[in-house]
């Protein structure tokens, strides 16, 4: 029972911390993936204008945070902290957590398909350069903090 407690009490700690993390990584992930999708716009020509391609970049990124904020709250990140709080977290768990879904979607549709891996790549590398040192100090002091007998003052 002790180990079910104690292991409960470490993936809701794991949990917090890549919700925490998700926060940040998610519209920074879709806004650097927007940029890019702007930047290959613009050198390509297929979207005339620079500041016709910072919109495109903008919206695409906006768009990308709102179609990514239930499948990263309620899919990415509890598979991220339930490796990281069962094994050391690593950027090819994160990867592969995005990935693999992403191929399952070929099917519906391969355009959404590579769109949920491009984004879902950049969100979920951010996610674990944010909160991956974090989780590793929370696994160091629960390390630290056992259930050893403390002396008396």
């Amino acid at each position: 029972l002790i180990l079910v407690v104690r292991a409960m009490r470490n993936f809701s700690r794991h949990l917090t911390c890549a919700w925490i993390g998700s926060i940040t990584a998610l519209p920074l992930g879709s806004f650097i993936g927007g940029l890019a999708f702007g930047v290959w716009g613009y050198s390509s020509g297929t979207v005339g204008g620079f500041w016709l391609n910072v919109g495109l970049a903008v919206t695409i990124g906006v768009y990308a945070t709102l179609l990514g904020i239930i499948p990263t709250f309620v899919y990415g990140a509890p598979a991220y902290a339930l490796i990281a709080s069962r094994f050391r977290p690593s950027l090819l768990s994160a990867i592969s957590i995005v990935v693999v879904p992403g191929l399952l979607l070929i099917p519906l549709s391969a355009d959404l398909s590579g769109a949920f891996v491009i984004f879902g790549i950049l969100v979920a590398s951010i996610l674990h350069f944010i909160a991956g040192p974090r989780m590793r100090r929370l696994d160091r002091d629960a390390h630290r903090n056992s259930f050893k007998p403390t002396t008396g003052i």
